[in-house]
């Protein structure tokens, strides 16, 4: 029952849960090997009291010897179908961890993709303003209506719209 506990609850599982599942996992795994130890020697037993012909064991010890056997198999049938089962479940869950991994890996891979694409759009006009920004002459220092500014700040935009282009064209 517990197997299939464990089971529905990977299916429904959120974030918080991880270590607790984990942890019955363990506990789940480990009760399933204790259980197969302790019932392989009872089985060797019940076998080699039903195959022995000794005058001690009469045909009803046999009989129910055999009721004995038949049960340990059955026993130990179906914790092998809960170990299978674990396995599945603890696959499902690893599974599960590595799809909200990647979900995590790729939202942050897409932020660093914009916050790179906004650098290399800003990085054109960011250029210009450094090369005049030293101590040179301007060129249109000496003019005294704004059209070299314009024409400065019309060119940034004009870059700033290029690379955008490039961008965009080469991205998508």
């Amino acid at each position: 029952m517990e197997v299939d506990t464990i089971d529905e609850i990977i299916v429904h599982m959120d974030n918080r849960e991880h270590r607790d599942i984990l942890r019955r996992i363990g506990l789940i795994n480990k009760t399933i090997v204790e259980l197969k130890r302790l019932m392989q020697p009872k089985e060797r037993i019940a076998r080699f009291v039903i195959t022995t012909s000794s005058s001690l064991i009469g045909a009803n010890v046999r009989i129910y010897m055999r009721d004995v056997l038949d049960h340990l198999l059955s026993c130990i049938e179906r914790l092998e179908s809960s170990k299978d089962t674990l396995t599945h479940t603890h696959s499902n869950y690893l599974t599960k961890v590595q799809l909200s991994i990647a979900q995590a890996s790729r939202g942050r891979t897409d932020a660093m993709n914009k916050i790179g694409i906004i650098a290399f759009i800003f990085t054109p006009i960011s250029i210009v303003p450094g090369l005049w920004g030293v101590n040179v002459p301007v060129p249109g220092g000496d003019v005294t209506n704004l059209s070299p500014f314009l024409g400065v700040m019309a060119s940034l935009c004009i870059m700033c719209l290029i690379t955008a282009v490039f961008t965009r064209l080469n991205v998508l």
